[in-house]
């Protein structure tokens, strides 16, 4: 890693975000039992899929990223 003050402080920055935001989100992901078609025929009726693409959609919209 460098020696920049300033990489530093950005790597920390980063890692906060990571651990406090996107972790815990990724965490409730993986507990999604969101299966293959193949191990779950009624995959749709079960709404899984649904359940993980909302779940990733909402973290995005509560990123503040302009635009």
């Amino acid at each position: 890693m460098s020696n920049d003050p300033e990489a530093a402080a950005i790597a920390e920055y980063v890692n906060g975000i990571w651990d406090r935001s996107i972790v815990p989100t990724l965490c409730d992901y993986v507990r999604i039992p969101n299966k293959s078609p193949l191990f779950d025929p009624e995959w749709e009726r079960h709404g899984h899929m649904e359940r993980a693409v909302e779940l990733l959609a909402d973290w995005c919209r509560l990123q503040p990223i302009a635009g």
